[in-house]
């Protein structure tokens, strides 16, 4: 009979060691919830060759995909928070109250800079030029950064102590104002509002936020807009925050939105009409003029109040930035959006837009060989030239590049944007000593090409120049 009790004692337990790796085929994929690409399924080959990371491949796979693991790391990371105070996940930071903090915000919310000043310099001379373009235009242009959570609502443990100096939105704002960038200052706005505008488990302002943002926006911009004053708003329990999903999963408990009750009168007319999709196009026949938005996840509540107060609106995700979408949507207004924690990518990417003609008044000496790298790529109509120019040239100050297209009737100038590609580069480092232009293939086409830096302690030329 003991015999008996240990057979079924035993084949019970193995019964559930087996069910979770048995259960696999029935669970959904948590990727969404975690904010990662979860593992693929292993292959015995790879590329015709025998896979020999085939053991890690299949524990990686295991790992994400095996059942009731949603469940199970639920249930782990709510006894870590209840029991320790502790987060089970390394990108969510657990603060006090309920609330919730991203990761990612810690080197902004500690003021730790992960831009020069020289890069946020080249950032908004970058943005002057942009500007200076849509206005050449008949067009009118903002750039705003919404502030991460944490730089507003200190929850944060104790230990986590800001330190004196200026973080990436600070020296990003004195550069703007500096070169005359038009900008809207949406961390002194929220500062000096008493009102809770962002929720306690997400990383995203409610409705009310957006709303309030988006009035802060069009007032900088001096653009003529419904400010939807006296918009009455009801609060429900029905939002399952981006933090808590990654912490919690499916067991999140769900935060409280504060939605309009405006019955919206604008319709899509794009394809797409989710509100992250990568494009977004809305018409309102009640509204005013033409406006373009390059926006982040912010705008995913923002753009209702946006769509409603313009005839039409145009709503990108697409990165670079397709500054010739202002010609060809009509904008009488475009406006940048990205919030504090991506302020980064900014001195990583440049727009895309034709770099402007420049005038050149100056002599400038040859460049030493190696001090002036040069790459090209063909990007649909435009030639895109990038590349960097080396410390020793530079110096410790500003500069400006230039590229001199020559044929043998005449020679043209065009103005760089003073952006390092880093990907194009293949480098992980960010660096504040880059150049990039875009310029269209016809005015490319049969030129040599040189490359005139000028600093702040002399002009100098890279005539290494080839034909494209």
């Amino acid at each position: 009979m003991k015999e008996k009790k240990s057979i079924i004692f035993i084949t019970i337990y193995l019964l559930l060691l087996l069910l979770p790796a048995v259960s696999m085929p029935f669970f959904k994929n948590a990727g969404n919830s975690e904010k990662r690409e979860l593992a693929k399924a292993p292959k015995l080959f790879e590329d015709g060759k025998l896979n020999i990371g085939l053991g890690n491949d299949v524990d990686a796979y295991i790992s994400d995909h095996i059942g009731f693991r949603n469940m199970l790391v639920s249930f782990e990371n709510s006894i870590k928070a209840a029991a320790f105070k502790e987060s089970g996940v390394e990108r969510v930071i657990l603060g006090d109250d309920g609330w919730l903090y991203f990761a990612e915000d810690l080197n902004d919310y500690l003021n730790i800079p992960t831009i020069s000043r020289r890069n946020a310099a080249n950032i908004a001379r970058t943005y002057k030029m942009v500007q200076e373009q849509l206005e050449k235009e008949g067009r009118s242009f903002l750039f705003t950064v919404v502030p991460n959570k944490s730089s507003l609502y200190d929850r944060l443990p104790y230990y986590y102590v800001p330190l004196k100096g200026k973080g990436n939105i600070e020296l990003l704002s004195e550069a703007f104002k500096s070169e005359g960038v038009r900008y809207a200052d949406l961390y002194a706005a929220f500062k000096e509002n008493s009102e809770v505008l962002y929720l306690k488990t997400d990383t995203h302002w409610t409705y009310k936020g957006a709303l309030f943002g988006f009035n802060v926006m069009m007032e900088a911009a001096g653009f003529e807009h419904e400010d939807f004053s006296g918009e009455s708003f009801t609060e429900r329990k029905d939002h399952v925050g981006d933090l808590a999903e990654m912490l919690y999963m499916d067991k999140a408990e769900k935060d409280v939105q504060s939605y309009c009750d405006r019955e919206f009168e604008f319709g899509y007319t794009s394809h797409e009409k989710k509100p992250d999709s990568l494009l977004l196009t809305a018409h309102n026949d009640k509204g005013r003029k033409n406006t373009l938005y390059f926006r982040d996840s912010y705008f995913d509540t923002l753009h209702v109040f946006a769509a409603e107060s313009a005839e039409n609106s145009v709503f990108s995700r697409r990165v670079p930035y397709e500054i010739s979408y202002a010609a060809k949507y009509d904008a009488d207004l475009t406006v940048i959006e990205i919030v504090e924690r991506n302020i980064i990518n900014l001195a990583e990417r440049a727009p895309k837009a034709e770099a402007p003609e420049a005038v050149l008044d100056i002599s400038a000496s040859p460049a030493d060989e190696g001090l002036v790298r040069l790459e090209t790529e063909e990007d649909g109509e435009f030639v895109h030239f990038y590349g960097e120019v080396d410390g020793e040239l530079i110096g410790s100050g500003q500069y400006r590049v230039f590229l001199l297209l020559s044929d043998a009737e005449k020679s043209t100038a065009y103005e760089a944007f003073p952006i390092f590609e880093k990907e194009l580069m293949g480098t992980k480092e960010t660096k504040d000593n880059g150049f990039s232009a875009y310029i269209p293939d016809e005015k490319s086409k049969g030129k040599s090409i040189s490359v005139i830096v000028q600093t702040e302690s002399g002009n100098y030329i890279y005539e290494k120049a080839f034909e494209k």
